[in-house]
């Protein structure tokens, strides 16, 4: 399973997307890519949840929510992160 989650503050941690993330579902991986050059986050991330269900369920919940100050958009991948 694989969720996109856009709009994210170049401050935000693993942990704290690992934290919000947990209360829908059990968290199996969660990937941010950072500019290689800057080494600040382009602003989007991966969550990879166990079932289907429980990314349903935090897709929902989290969708055009503010988390850090900023409204997030949280949406279905569209091809699934290895």
């Amino acid at each position: 399973m694989s969720i996109h989650v856009k709009n994210l503050s170049s401050a935000v941690t693993l942990s704290e997307l690992e934290n919000i993330f947990s209360v829908y579902g059990v968290v199996e991986r969660v990937q941010m890519p950072i500019d290689p050059y800057t080494g600040v986050l382009y602003g989007f991330a991966f969550i990879a949840m166990r079932t289907e269900l429980e990314e349903k369920r935090a897709i929902k919940a989290l969708n055009s929510t503010n988390f850090m100050d900023r409204i997030i958009t949280v949406t279905k991948s569209r091809r699934c992160r290895q």
